[in-house]
């Protein structure tokens, strides 16, 4: 959590950041990371978007999108394969 609320507030301080990669092939993260530059817009997707409040307080709009089981574990068979 600690590398995602460093990543994100370098961004909503107008800073360039690195973010890991994560492969969900082998479930871990990878070596290498994303070079990212700051926007206007900044989205953050995941199940820990919106588990902690020390980065929801930085969020002026949060969505949570409640998708069907069978769909959301077709989705997390075509992407882990």
């Amino acid at each position: 959590m600690e590398e995602i609320l460093r990543a994100t507030n370098d961004l909503l301080n107008n800073q360039d950041t690195m973010i890991p990669i994560y492969d969900f092939s082998t479930h871990s993260r990878r070596s290498n990371k994303q070079f990212v530059q700051p926007s206007r817009l900044i989205i953050f997707e995941g199940i820990y978007a919106l588990y902690d409040s020390r980065l929801t307080d930085n969020m002026i709009l949060k969505i949570f999108v409640q998708t069907d089981d069978d769909i959301r574990l077709c989705r997390r068979i075509k992407r882990d394969i």
